[in-house]
């Protein structure tokens, strides 16, 4: 996400989980990138970084300020479930399970729900959101359902000129896009 909003900042989400005792309007101004009007942005670390995981406490402490904050939040878990993500997911409101219509994603996608319904984590809170479908699709949304056991939140179709112009000019895909 920091690569391709072009979010420019020397910290990273590793530098809020460090200092969660330092979280106020000024920290946290100094660490987010001011990307689009309204959209703030705070990157993901590089290298080693990237392999120290925060602890549940660390992770709520920063999803909570980003409550405070902000109307609303993203929050990219990655792709995988680990101790990190799963504290991530717990700490949030809503989960939007973003998958593509293809055979490895969907049984990826599907182990990831298993584990959350079985953890005691709520069906209700899953959405599941069908990711670059294209006019001829070898499985139905209806199926897609059926083997994940969540309901369809939303289908985006495939948009490769919309998507490729939005990455070319490093903007959003323009409202009202399909």
């Amino acid at each position: 996400v920091g690569f391709l909003m072009h979010a420019e900042s020397p910290y990273s989400i590793v530098d809020a989980f460090r200092n969660t005792h330092r979280l106020d309007d000024s920290f946290w101004g100094a660490l987010v990138a001011h990307c689009e009007p309204g959209v703030d942005t705070i990157i993901a670390p590089a290298g080693v970084e990237a392999r120290r995981s925060p602890g549940p406490k660390e992770v709520e402490a920063v999803i909570d300020y980003a409550r405070r904050a902000y109307e609303w939040s993203v929050l990219d878990a990655g792709r995988g479930l680990s101790p990190y993500t799963m504290a991530v997911i717990e700490a949030s409101d809503e989960l939007c399970l973003v998958v593509e219509p293809q055979l490895q994603a969907l049984r990826q996608a599907r182990s990831i729900v298993q584990t959350l319904l079985d953890s005691g984590y709520s069906a209700d809170r899953i959405h599941l959101v069908l990711n670059r479908v294209a006019r001829w699709t070898d499985i139905s949304p209806q199926e897609i359902e059926k083997i994940l056991k969540v309901p369809m939140f939303a289908a985006l179709k495939e948009r490769e000129g919309d998507i490729q112009e939005a990455l070319a000019q490093s903007t959003l895909v323009a409202p009202g896009s399909e």
